[in-house]
């Protein structure tokens, strides 16, 4: 396979042109966030009202005292009603995952001169492609929860795979290639993928400021700087087709 090609580029163009991006996919990005949310807390309700655990979970917020909440926190997380729970929302987060795909592929329609639609934003979900991204994402939350045991490697693994999803939809690769082609531009731009990490990361948890509903249009953010980020350092074999 033809090695990618990197690109020199600046901070502050992965910053301008991530912006740009932004503003011009509101729309989808909006509608994005609308479907993920609703999706992923409907499930939270109906799987916490099976199992369970939804009282248990609402009486939480009714704690004053921190000492109380975390030892009740700790009860909760070691039962198994809980952890049936959790597995749910895992399985519902990859079920979620190819939507962050169908965004990269609107960014490109957008290089492309073309116009996006609302059906871009499901074509994660066609045929193969689906399972290329759920299994993916199955792999990434294990080996990050195993990293969170630590902190430190979890965070080196967010960094270290930061590049996979537009590889996967527009190379035709698989996960370990990605991986392997995600580490060596890491090796040779760390300070670029950390700080484009960062800002991104930043961008997308900030509309909790703004009494949550600015998460609305800031948490879909993580995927223009992904977009960018792969625009800009990679160049190479690449499908032309979604």
């Amino acid at each position: 396979m033809t090695q990618p090609e990197l690109r020199r580029i600046k901070p502050d163009e992965i910053l301008r042109e991530s912006l740009g991006y932004w503003q011009r996919t509101l729309g989808y990005q909006l509608l994005f966030s609308l479907l993920y949310f609703s999706v992923f807390f409907l499930v939270w309700y109906l799987a916490a009202s099976k199992f369970g655990v939804l009282e248990e979970m609402m009486r939480l917020y009714t704690l004053k005292d921190i000492t109380v909440m975390q030892q009740e926190v700790q009860r909760l997380a070691a039962m198994p009603e809980y952890q049936n729970l959790s597995l749910t929302m895992v399985f519902t987060t990859a079920f979620l995952y190819p939507l962050n795909a169908g965004l990269q592929y609107i960014f490109r329609k957008l290089d492309e001169g073309e116009q996006p639609t609302v059906q871009d934003l499901f074509a994660g979900y066609s045929g193969v492609e689906f399972f290329k991204y759920l299994s993916y994402f199955l792999i990434w939350i294990f080996v990050y929860q195993l990293g969170m045991l630590l902190v430190v490697p979890a965070l080196l693994w967010v960094v270290a795979t930061v590049l996979v999803t537009p590889l996967l939809a527009f190379r035709n690769v698989r996960f370990m290639e990605a991986l392997r082609i995600n580490i060596k531009v890491l090796g040779q731009y760390p300070l670029l993928l950390v700080l484009g990490s960062i800002f991104a990361v930043v961008v997308k948890f900030s509309g909790l400021l703004f009494c949550g509903v600015g998460m609305l249009v800031t948490f879909p953010f993580w995927n223009v700087v992904i977009y960018v980020l792969y625009k800009k350092l990679l160049a190479g074999d690449e499908k032309t087709s979604v």
